[in-house]
């Protein structure tokens, strides 16, 4: 087991995501990073092509490890108690500790329309 500050950030599959942002900064403040989502290339939203080439989370974590970070891909739905069971069990297999947890999870469904001021 690592003796570092390890971090499991879900919502992690697309690439010009927030999750795969709050990994990198985690993991550049020395975290090692658990990366997850539901599908490898993340959830698609409506509105969304399909994932781009280079994308997803054994990518992302492919990308991270080539950097001498250490990194961990997992698919797993955190609405699907199993899944969260498994993912935590494998980070405590993995590193003995969590500490930090980022609920980032949630693909928007339907038209996303800007945010204005009326």
């Amino acid at each position: 087991m690592l003796d570092v500050r390890v971090a499991l950030i879900t919502g992690c599959g697309k690439s010009d995501g927030v999750g795969q942002a709050i990994a990198r900064r985690l993991s550049d403040d020395g975290f090692a990073v658990v990366v997850t989502d539901r599908e490898p290339g993340g959830v698609r939203n409506q509105g969304d092509a399909d994932a781009a080439p280079g994308s997803g989370i054994d990518v992302f974590v492919a990308s991270l490890e080539a950097e001498g970070r250490t990194a961990v891909a997992l698919v797993g739905d955190i609405g699907d108690p199993a899944d969260v069971t498994r993912m935590l069990e494998t980070v405590d297999e993995r590193f003995g500790r969590l500490d930090v947890l980022v609920n980032n999870a949630a693909a928007p469904q339907g038209p996303i329309a800007p945010i204005s001021a009326s």
